[in-house]
């Protein structure tokens, strides 16, 4: 779950010949996806943007291992002469900074469209106004705080809509009353969020962000 602590065994292990460098170049490829268990795990139970962030986390590191993997008998080739002067750590260390740079640069022309792969494989789920809030978040009082925050910005932004809605002409009326019961839940589902954030420091400036949201929502 570590790629980092995978990386120095790897190396610890290469330092003392119980491995070639090309099977520490290859763990090296493997810590690097196999790090995405903890993002998927963080997921579980999360907002849509939570589960979205860690499938993009996958994605990116599986394409980025598989290309690496693909070049590791050239890489090993490359880094035979530093293997043979006694570096191959420096080496295995070139090759895990080289193969994630390569894979930023092979996303970051193309951010728009990943963006829009991972939104078509994670969609929205859940009711529109609150789909930035989930039980996993709450173990971050300021994340939590920031999501109910961006939440009843949107109640508020809905609110108005409805507002204007009302003072059209010749509204439709079971459309504002279904507008009117989306934004009655969402405000339901809110507070009790926000009663579930919990700050050890009840004067700091999480915990008077958060007074100021269930202000918000008092009114």
């Amino acid at each position: 779950q570590s790629s980092s602590a995978g990386v120095v065994a790897a190396l610890v292990a290469l330092g003392a010949g119980a491995i070639s460098f090309g099977q520490a170049a290859a763990m090296v490829v493997g810590m690097n996806v196999g790090t995405t268990v903890t993002a998927l795990l963080a997921t579980l139970g999360g907002s849509t943007a939570t589960r979205r962030t860690g499938f993009a986390h996958l994605i990116f590191n599986l394409q980025t291992g598989v290309v690496a993997f693909a070049l590791l008998d050239a890489v090993e080739r490359l880094a035979r002469p530093l293997v043979e002067q006694g570096e191959a750590q420096l080496a295995l260390v070139a090759f895990h900074t080289t193969f994630n740079l390569l894979g930023t640069a092979m996303v970051l022309p193309f951010t728009a469209g990943f963006a829009r792969l991972v939104t078509a494989l994670v969609p929205e789920r859940g009711p529109r106004l609150t789909r930035r809030l989930g039980n996993a978040i709450l173990r971050d009082p300021d994340a939590a705080t920031d999501a109910a925050a961006a939440t009843v910005s949107d109640i508020a932004w809905a609110t108005f809509d409805l507002i204007a809605y009302r003072l059209r002409a010749r509204p439709d009326g079971r459309a504002g009353t279904a507008a009117l019961r989306d934004i009655a839940d969402a405000l339901a589902d809110t507070r009790g969020f926000v009663e579930r954030i919990v700050f050890t420091n009840p004067s700091g400036p999480g915990a008077v962000r958060l007074v100021e949201a269930m202000h918000i929502l008092d009114h």
